[in-house]
């Protein structure tokens, strides 16, 4: 795997897991209502579930 696509993997990947812990904070602080929520944390993990295992207990050559 070359660097920059490794890179941009982990990127994404860490995305997605901010989409899942972010908009549970904007729920409790009543930022966003519930259906907002559910759609971010399944896009969240989506990404998460789609991008990680191609970078993760990989070496970079």
């Amino acid at each position: 795997m070359n660097k920059h696509l490794y890179i941009s993997l982990k990127a994404l990947s860490y995305l997605g897991l901010m989409l899942t812990l972010i908009p549970a904070f904007c729920v409790f602080y009543d930022i966003m209502d519930m259906q907002q929520y559910k759609n971010l944390i399944l896009a969240g993990t989506l990404i998460w579930l789609f991008t990680a295992p191609f970078w993760i207990n990989r070496k970079l050559k």
